[in-house]
């Protein structure tokens, strides 16, 4: 009967811990942890208590906290207010991940990685939970090479990497601008997963327009659609910025136009990105119907808006359509942002300098 009793003490600490973690109310988990090793009849916390606590320190971003009770429980849950004695805990796959993760939050990769080489013994699947969790960590902090070398080191142990371990190290290699590295594993992932996954692909889409990388980002784009996954709005949208860096206009309005096909609402973003490759290349004609387009579906032009609109009519020596674009910026009170935008501008003749003077 007591042990039954004890039973529903554990369920009813885990469920009260849970609610202190997601109201982000870390000092309350502690205590009620804290309460329950304390437990006149017996210790009232089991593995799910710790792991439950170590969590409302990862979501209260308190990495701290979550260090010290993952080292509690790597000591068999000895510790401070435990008359008990040897509570015979070990920290699970769930402790490492949560643990690691509460690191990666507080971008201290270094102890990410040094708790995860505390677990790499094991050859389980909680061995790629946490691994993953360790990828994430580092692609937070920025470590595509540490990102990359965990990745691998899950091969060489036999183990298969999920959809989620390739997207992390993947978007690593996009932080630390290595697209070459993100586009190889990519490939990687699609030989050892035998499937294209898309948020991986989206994550290497979009290290290729970090990188201004147009054309391996439309053939990622293309795998993607081959391998029946449909492309969603974050691909079409980093692709269209890849071309939008190297003033790949008539591709942008392209995937403007794909991601319409495809039954996909292309927002301000969208239409953002061929206005940014219109303006480079100096294309005031698409530029003006995209704008228009934009309108008709009831999207407000924003400053970029502006600044690639009259961008385009500058380089495309397109002056007429100057005047109205400043009135209309002016009459929605972004002429002073927009103008600011333009402060290197260059004069290109008499009415130029005469449309600029006018409307400032």
């Amino acid at each position: 009967m007591q042990r039954q009793d004890l039973s529903v003490d554990i369920v009813a600490t885990n469920a009260a811990l849970d609610v202190c973690g997601r109201a982000q109310q870390w000092q309350r988990a502690l205590h009620l942890l804290a309460g329950a090793r304390r437990s006149s009849g017996g210790p009232a916390a089991d593995l799910v208590t710790h792991n439950t606590a170590i969590s409302a320190c990862v979501r209260a971003e308190i990495w701290p906290g979550a260090l010290e009770l993952l080292s509690l429980l790597q000591k068999g849950g000895v510790g401070a207010g435990s008359p008990a004695g040897q509570l015979g805990l070990r920290p699970d796959a769930t402790s490492f991940s949560a643990a690691i993760a509460a690191c990666g939050g507080a971008a201290c990769w270094e102890h990410a990685l040094l708790l995860q080489a505390s677990r790499s013994s094991g050859c389980d699947t909680g061995s790629v939970v946490v691994c993953t969790t360790a990828i994430g960590a580092c692609a937070k902090g920025q470590q595509w090479e540490w990102a990359a070398s965990l990745l691998q080191g899950l091969s060489v142990r036999g183990l298969r990497p999920d959809a989620i371990a390739c997207g992390a190290a993947v978007a690593a290699c996009a932080g630390g601008q290595q697209w070459r590295s993100a586009l190889q594993l990519a490939a990687r992932a699609r030989d050892v997963a035998m499937r294209t996954d898309s948020a991986t692909q989206n994550a290497a889409i979009a290290a290729c327009e970090k990188a201004k990388q147009w054309q391996p980002a439309l053939a990622l784009l293309q795998i993607l659609e081959e391998a029946g996954c449909r492309p969603d709005l974050a691909a079409f949208g980093a692709a269209g910025g890849a071309c939008a860096g190297e003033g790949r206009w008539l591709e942008a309005v392209a995937l403007l136009r794909r991601s319409e096909a495809a039954r996909l609402d292309p927002g301000l973003v969208a239409y953002s990105s061929a206005l940014g490759a219109c303006a480079r290349a100096g294309q005031p004609e698409p530029s003006i119907a995209l704008v228009a387009e934009m309108q008709d579906r009831g999207m407000s032009p924003n400053i970029l808006v502006y600044s690639s609109l009259l961008a385009a009519c500058e380089g495309g020596g397109c002056w007429n359509p100057m005047p109205a674009i400043l009135s209309k910026a002016r009459s929605e009170a972004l002429l002073g942002e927009v103008l600011g935008r333009k402060m290197q501008y260059r004069c290109y003749g008499c009415c130029c300098c005469c449309c600029w003077f006018c409307f400032c």
